[in-house]
């Protein structure tokens, strides 16, 4: 834990993300699950030290466990840790990567009522400096940290706004001040002269001209990187500088009003046009197989030898009302898919007019997605160079189960080897081989152990490069199918004997 924590301090993680992660862990986990070697830490584990918490896992004194979202925290801070050390391939793979958490509860926000808010605000009145820091967290929302953080150029009291983006929190037992990461780049942290707010060895400063805030207020009010105070900003986000949960968010953000549009019926519309005319087509031949026999009836009705040919008017009569019947089922058939043509094109001439009203909305959301998947090969990629030289030697998993076995048996056996005898060869997996007076028995049989583990899964990565040179040049074939059968040289070569 203090090495990951140590790493994760180089990253730059937060000093109070650090501190909970070590409160997390030192508290909760440890004591269960602690003592045990990382090799051997199972998922079942993990779920039976989750399930312990949630029955009796607190630590102020009370009996009863921990809220659902508390053994969430744990988790995650397992989880990170544990992932870490499968990058570092001190496992194979992490214990925490697919577990099923208990649900959380959904809760309602609690807030004060008018009556709360004016009793608080009475109660602060003896003390004028606390009253108006209470006046302005009921008003503003705003945390203890935040309020406490803010300086004079933070306040434009002739527009009656403040801007919120540092807070003050306690690491270590020291005050330090946490910047909001989209409002860092904007303005430097300024100093201000007591008083409301006022942070312990303050110096004096003159209040800014309320132009100078107005230009501040502006800077904020991009939307190159930062928060977006203004709504009908125009200005294009910079992906670049956005971190992934923001990026992934407005990604879900115009998802939601792509999908939320209009669909596309391009595809729709050019099916219905051609069932459309295909419809029509269908009534002009039943209208002329009518028509057609019509004409036959009414020649065989008005002819001289009518009456010697009842027969024929008789039938081209009933050929005539399936003719009408036809044409009729025709017409209702092109009549509904001319309401479907229709109704189609008015779909698609809305989604055509929503394009037109929003046009840079799929171009915005194909920019997210390029960025998404820029910064996750991004990812991918320090995570193979944060892998040690030596494990480069073993080569990637193999993807089929027996080479996948022989891989978590070498990087293991590896694994164990080097942190038990203390190997600090960088570029080699198993180090120099161990001679002289202060190799043992035990480290070289050791070695010899994972070097055959080694050897095995080179053999086997070997086997699957020479088998289709070694089929080519053999012409043999591995099927067990063929292994029996008797080919055609052979049956010839019988006969002929």
């Amino acid at each position: 834990m203090k090495t990951w924590l140590e790493h994760m301090e180089t990253l730059g993680r937060d000093d109070r993300t650090l501190d909970r992660y070590r409160e997390l862990l030192a508290l909760y986990a440890l004591p269960t699950v602690g003592g045990m070697q990382l090799k051997t830490l199972q998922p079942p584990h993990l779920s039976d030290l989750y399930a312990k918490l949630l029955r009796e896992g607190r630590r102020d004194g009370k009996a009863g466990g921990l809220h659902p979202r508390t053994v969430g925290h744990v988790h995650r801070a397992l989880h990170r840790m544990l992932k870490q050390g499968a990058r570092w391939q001190l496992i194979a793979r992490s214990p925490a990567a697919d577990l099923e958490l208990p649900s959380v509860p959904k809760s309602e926000m609690v807030t004060l009522t008018r009556e709360q808010a004016g009793r608080l605000l009475k109660a602060a009145e003896p003390r004028p400096l606390m009253r108006h820091l209470v006046m302005l967290g009921v008003a503003t929302g705003a945390r203890l940290g935040e309020l406490l953080a803010l300086c004079w150029t933070d306040i434009d009291l002739e527009a009656g706004t403040v801007r919120i983006g540092w807070s003050v929190a306690v690491c270590g037992q020291h005050p330090r001040d946490r910047a909001d990461p989209l409002l860092q780049r904007h303005q430097p942290r300024a100093r201000h002269p007591p008083g409301p707010g006022a942070r312990a060895g303050g110096r004096a400063r003159r209040r800014p001209h309320p132009k100078q805030q107005a230009e501040q207020m502006a800077a904020v009010a991009r939307r190159d990187g930062g928060k977006q105070l203004a709504a009908d900003t125009t200005t294009r986000l910079d992906l670049r500088s956005m971190s992934k949960h923001d990026l992934r968010a407005h990604r879900d953000q115009l998802a939601g009003m792509i999908d939320a549009g209009p669909p596309d019926q391009s595809r729709l519309l050019d099916h219905a046009t051609t069932r459309r005319e295909q419809s029509e087509q269908r009534l002009a031949e039943a209208t002329g197989r009518m028509e057609q026999a019509r004409s036959l009836v009414a020649s065989l009705e008005h002819g001289p030898a009518r009456w010697l040919r009842r027969g024929d008017l008789a039938r081209a009569r009933q050929q005539h009302e399936q003719a009408e019947q036809a044409c009729q089922v025709a017409r209702q058939q092109a009549d509904r898919a001319a309401d479907r043509e229709r109704h189609v094109r008015h779909e698609q001439q809305q989604h055509q007019a929503h394009r037109e009203a929003n046009p840079e909305l799929l171009a915005e959301y194909y920019a997210v997605v390029r960025e998404d998947k820029w910064r996750t090969r991004a990812q991918a990629r320090a995570v193979e160079l944060e892998r040690p030289e030596w494990s480069r030697e073993l080569g990637e998993r193999p993807a089929t189960v027996k080479g996948g076995r022989a891989w978590d048996r070498a990087v293991g056996q590896t694994v164990e080897y080097r942190q038990r005898w203390k190997v600090d060869d960088a570029e080699r997996a198993l180090g120099p081989e161990p001679h002289g007076k202060d190799a043992s028995l035990e480290q070289r049989q050791a070695r010899r152990h994972a070097d055959r583990a080694v050897g095995r899964l080179r053999d086997l990565a070997g086997d699957r490069d020479q088998r289709p040179e070694r089929q080519e040049a053999t012409g043999r074939s591995h099927h067990r199918a063929d292994r029996g059968r008797p080919r055609d040289h052979d049956l010839g070569h019988e006969r002929a004997v």
